[in-house]
C-alpha cells in the first residue's frame, strides 16, 4: 500500500491546485466527480475495486485518471505499466500519456456492476473469499494461497452465449477479461488487449487448484521473455462483446477483487473506449501493459 502524503507534497511543488475528497458510505462515487471535467487529472487512490469504480464513474468524460496503488493488490496500476513509487507517479500526473481503454459490466441477480480488470465465476472467487482472513498478513500473496487452501474445486458443465452463439463446455472457473495480468506479472492469457473493444472469455478446465500450477509456470515463462505459448494446456479462451454464462452447478461470482453474494447465470458486456488513463511516456523509456 503506497502513501498519498508524499505524492500529493510532490505535486504541491509542481503548484498543482489540488483538491482532496474522500469516498464514505454516504456518497456515490459520482457525488465527488462532478466537476471533474474542469481538472486536469482525477486521480483514484485505493485498491482495484475503489478505482475501477471511478473509471465507470467518468465514462465519457475526457478528463484522464491516474490508478494510484493504496490496496493490496493494486492489480489495475501494474497492467497500466504504474511503478508504485510517489516520484514516479508524479511524474506521470505531468507528462504521462493517454490511454484509452475499454470497461465492462455485468448483470447477475437484477444486480449490475461495473468491472475493469476481469469478473469471474467459480474458483476465483472461491480463492478470493479464502484470501480474506489471509490478506493482513500475507497482502497480495494471500490471494495465491487462497487457491490451495481447498484442494477441491467445483467442475461444472458450462454453456455460454458468445454474441449470441452457444458453446458448451466444462471447467472450474470463467474469467471475463478486459486487461490481461495477474498478481506477480503473471498473464491471465495471452493477446488481451484492454483497448480492442472485446472481452476476453477464459474458462480454466479440471477439478482442483493444482491443476492450474502448470499454467500458472507457463505463464510466468512466457512473462519473463523466455517462450511465446499460444494458450496454457486446459485453458479455452474465446472473445466476445457479449456473454451469457449459465453452469450446473451454480458458481459463486467476483468482480475486480469484490466477492458478491450471488451465483450465476450472468451476463456481461464491454464498453468500448471509455476512459482515459495516465500512463508512464514511452519517452522515458518505459511501457504500459
Amino acid at each position: 500500500m503506497l502513501p498519498l502524503d508524499g505524492f500529493l507534497h510532490l505535486l504541491h511543488e509542481e503548484d498543482y491546485g489540488i483538491t482532496v475528497r474522500y469516498l464514505h458510505r454516504n456518497l456515490l462515487v459520482q457525488d465527488l466527480l462532478y466537476d471533474a471535467s474542469k481538472y486536469h487529472a482525477v486521480i483514484a487512490a485505493g485498491g482495484d475495486g475503489t478505482v475501477s469504480s471511478v473509471a465507470h464513474a467518468m465514462i465519457g468524460l475526457d478528463t484522464p485518471m491516474l490508478a494510484y496503488p493504496a490496496g493490496t493488490a493494486n492489480l489495475i496500476s501494474q497492467n497500466l505499466g504504474l511503478l508504485p513509487s510517489v516520484r514516479e507517479l508524479a511524474q506521470v500526473v505531468k507528462d504521462g500519456e493517454i490511454l484509452t481503454c475499454d470497461l465492462a459490466e455485468f448483470h447477475v441477480q437484477d444486480m449490475t456492476f461495473g468491472f475493469t480488470m476481469v469478473a469471474g465465476a467459480g474458483l476465483d472467487a472461491d480463492m478470493i473469499r479464502e484470501s480474506e482472513s489471509l490478506k493482513p498478513n500475507f497482502g497480495a500473496l494471500a490471494y495465491f494461497m487462497g487457491v490451495f487452501k481447498n484442494l477441491r474445486a467445483t467442475e461444472a458443465d458450462l454453456l455460454l452465449e458468445l454474441d449470441g452463439v452457444a458453446v458448451r463446455t466444462r471447467g472450474m472457473s470463467v474469467l471475463l477479461a478486459n486487461f490481461g495480468m495477474v498478481n506477480f506479472g503473471i498473464p491471465i492469457a495471452p493477446g488481451i488487449d484492454p483497448s480492442d473493444g472485446l472481452l476476453s472469455v477464459v474458462v480454466v478446465k479440471g477439478n482442483t487448484p493444482l491443476a492450474i500450477v502448470p499454467k500458472i509456470m507457463d505463464s510466468f515463462v512466457s512473462r519473463m521473455g523466455l517462450r511465446t505459448i499460444p494458450a496454457p494446456e486446459g485453458v479455452e479462451i474465446y472473445t466476445c462483446k457479449t456473454v451469457r454464462i449459465q453452469s450446473d452447478p451454480p458458481l459463486p461470482v467476483q468482480y475486480d477483487g469484490e466477492l458478491l453474494d450471488a451465483t450465476t447465470p450472468l451476463t456481461a458486456r464491454v464498453i468500448p473506449h471509455a476512459v482515459k488513463f495516465l500512463v508512464p511516456s514511452r519517452l522515458q523509456g518505459r511501457t504500459s501493459s
